[in-house]
């Protein structure tokens, strides 16, 4: 899928005018594209890291998140979600899934809040929102701060805004895989004019410190004054990536994802007729993935994924587990139980990405997919 031609014709513009190789500052194509983020995600600040991991390193500590506090999690979520954390020497606290969803619970999150509770993550897992309104309602009403991972939901909007600008700060990753995609990268957004200095000195020390330091606000700068070298992370982006997804962003993901949102609904509509599927939440904006559940037992779910390799489509059980029982977190707070994570992972199966900037290409692959399901599942 990526990259496409014009992510490909853009940098080979770049490279053919001298664009830079490194950037050390926020000048060039970095300033471009934050400016570019900002402006569609109506926000004041944007910071580009090297992963989307980085960009969550990033929030962590630009929300100033100490040793011993403890960070309210989902239990279902990718591991970087959670791992910085460890690096800080925070607590995470495990919450339940809704078992139709897959997002964090706020039942779950209401009944684990203690007086060291620090702050509140969510991940939009596989692009679909959580109850974010009401989630940020309860952390305001508790002092608590919200961080939004919003890795597989680019340009994702819940009511008036998109996910990622909910929160006290998001982060986003542009790997490979993702919609919005430069090959490798992140970034983190936020409002909060201190979240964004401490992100910056964790990751963008010395000659964008400086800078930053200089022109922030009075209260910011004394604060902050003499910290310029930083904390020796580089976190930077790579200006080569930052040229696609400029690109992609400027000129191309509209489309994209309406064509998406076209394909997945089609499959939905589809194959949601039938008695063994169900189909997945699904919302417009990136979605990472197409994560339906069927009414299989394993053997049946086995052979239905051989049937459909033999027919040279991808497909495969849903990979991405909960994270209880993962001894990397044996430090971390969990449940007696999870039965919501579980629920939603029984007979649950994962279709990569397929959609591509062409339409007719992109239909024909859902329309294999659902006639493929159709005749297995008669």
């Amino acid at each position: 899928m990526y990259p496409t031609h014009k992510q490909t014709e853009a940098l080979k513009r770049y490279i053919d005018q001298g664009g830079n190789f490194s950037i050390y500052g926020n000048d060039g194509i970095y300033q471009e594209l934050e400016n570019l983020i900002c402006d569609k995600y109506k926000v004041k600040h944007c910071l580009l890291t090297n992963t989307g991991t980085s960009a969550l390193s990033s929030g962590y500590f630009g929300l100033n998140i100490q040793p011993g506090d403890e960070v309210i999690v989902p239990v279902y979520t990718f591991i970087a979600t959670v791992t910085p954390l460890l690096r800080l020497g925070a607590i995470p606290v495990f919450a339940d899934a809704d078992p139709i969803s897959g997002q964090i619970s706020l039942d779950s999150i209401k009944n684990l809040i203690t007086k060291k509770t620090k702050a509140v993550a969510i991940t939009h897992m596989w692009g679909y929102p959580c109850d974010t309104r009401n989630i940020k309602k309860f952390c305001e009403e508790n002092n608590l701060k919200l961080l939004e991972d919003a890795s597989h939901a680019h340009f994702t909007r819940t009511e008036d805004k998109y996910l990622g600008a909910i929160g006290d700060v998001g982060c986003f990753s542009v790997g490979a895989r993702k919609i919005v995609s430069g090959g490798e990268g992140g970034f983190l957004i936020t409002n909060d004019d201190e979240i964004y200095m401490r992100a910056i000195l964790l990751g963008h020390f010395v000659k964008r410190a400086e800078v930053e330091i200089q022109s922030s606000s009075d209260l910011i700068k004394q604060k902050y004054k003499g910290m310029e070298s930083g904390f020796g992370e580089n976190y930077r982006m790579h200006p080569y990536a930052a040229v696609m997804i400029k690109e992609l962003i400027e000129n191309e993901i509209e489309d994209i994802i309406d064509i998406r949102y076209e394909t997945i609904s089609l499959m939905n509509r589809e194959l949601g007729k039938l008695d063994k599927f169900i189909a997945p939440k699904i919302a417009k904006g990136a979605m990472f993935g197409y994560k339906p559940q069927l009414f299989l037992n394993d053997d049946e779910i086995d052979n239905l994924i051989a049937r459909f390799k033999e027919n040279g489509m991808k497909i495969k059980r849903l990979d991405t587990i909960p994270l209880y029982g993962d001894k990397v977190f044996e430090k971390g707070k969990f449940l007696d139980e999870y039965p919501g994570a579980d629920a939603y992972m029984k007979g649950r199966i994962s279709i990569p990405n397929f959609t591509t900037e062409n339409r007719e290409d992109s239909m024909k692959i859902a329309n294999d997919y659902i006639n493929l399901f159709k005749k297995l599942l008669k």
